[in-house]
Parts: structure tokens; C-alpha cells; sequence
């Protein structure tokens, strides 16, 4: 698929150059993201899921947020 009027750019070259630059925005993806292997998408999946870690008692808990 590609944008009406911008026929050399395609939609998924936008929607990734527009998730690496939120995830460069967010500092906890970054740190996320110097795990090898882990990109931006999964990195602010990650961030978003676990924003506020303090409002977990316990580690045991955070798992089951994620599901």
C-alpha cells in the first residue's frame, strides 16, 4: 500500500520509521532495546505493559499483568 502523493514511500517504511522514533522518545524502551535482540516494537510493548513497576508488590505479580 502506498500514500496518495507519495508514491516512493511505502506505508510499512513510515509505520516503522514512526515506531523507532517513539521508541527513541521513551527511555525505558531504549534501555529495552540495548538487550540484543530486542527491537522498538517489542521494547515499547514492554515499556507500556510495565510503565509504573511500582504498583507491583511483588516481581511474581508482573508476570501476570503481560497476560
Amino acid at each position: 500500500m502506498r500514500f496518495k502523493g507519495l508514491p516512493h514511500i511505502r506505508t510499512d517504511q513510515v509505520f516503522d520509521a514512526r515506531v523507532r522514533a517513539a521508541a527513541k522518545q521513551n527511555a525505558m524502551a531504549r534501555l529495552f532495546m540495548t538487550a540484543p535482540g530486542v527491537g522498538a516494537v517489542i521494547a515499547l510493548s514492554v515499556a507500556s505493559t510495565y510503565d509504573d513497576a511500582s504498583r507491583f508488590r511483588r516481581s511474581s505479580k508482573a508476570g501476570a499483568q503481560a497476560l
